[in-house]
């Protein structure tokens, strides 16, 4: 892939739930291209928020 503007290895995100530990995300490898547009798709509460806030710095990842 030329003109890499994003790069994620090893994302993982977990968080605390009233049935326990949920792990959201695990172990996700992205590249988007300088330009590419890219959604993330899926149903509430699937996980899409947090690889958003990881990428922008907004949270720490659990891992990655």
């Amino acid at each position: 892939m030329t003109d890499r503007a994003v790069a994620v290895r090893g994302l993982s995100h977990r968080f605390a739930a009233d049935a326990g530990e949920v792990l959201a995300l695990d172990d996700v490898a992205l590249d988007i291209a300088a330009g590419e547009v890219v959604p993330l798709l899926g149903p509430a509460g699937g996980g899409k928020s947090p690889p958003h806030r990881a990428v922008a710095r907004a949270r720490s990842p659990s891992q990655g």
